[in-house]
């Protein structure tokens, strides 16, 4: 279980677009040597067109790369900050390449 190691992946890209947003998670996989079960991401407009507590919308490009790799994805729940406890220290670190 990737999310209890601490294990992180970080990337920095110019753009939080669509094929650089896929193209990290392509990248990470192969990095892994395997992909996840699931993917809990943040709900970044590339990855998740809408997002909702009960029935998100997911990406119909990123969607088609998750079911190619055989990963589910159940994207972090709106203003609930445990579940992107994570993705904000992915955040952060590129907060930190911007400056």
């Amino acid at each position: 279980m990737l999310g209890a190691s601490s294990f992180t992946y970080a990337e920095a890209t110019w753009t939080q677009t669509l094929p650089d947003w896929i193209g990290s998670h392509v990248r990470m996989f192969r990095f892994f040597d395997g992909v996840p079960r699931l993917i809990v991401p943040d709900n970044l407009k590339s990855g998740v067109s809408r997002a909702s507590f009960y029935d998100p919308e997911i990406n119909r490009s990123y969607g088609m790369m998750a079911s190619n790799y055989g990963v589910g994805v159940l994207p972090a729940r709106p203003r609930r900050p445990k579940d992107k406890e994570q993705a904000s220290r992915c955040t952060l670190l590129e907060l930190l390449s911007d400056n």
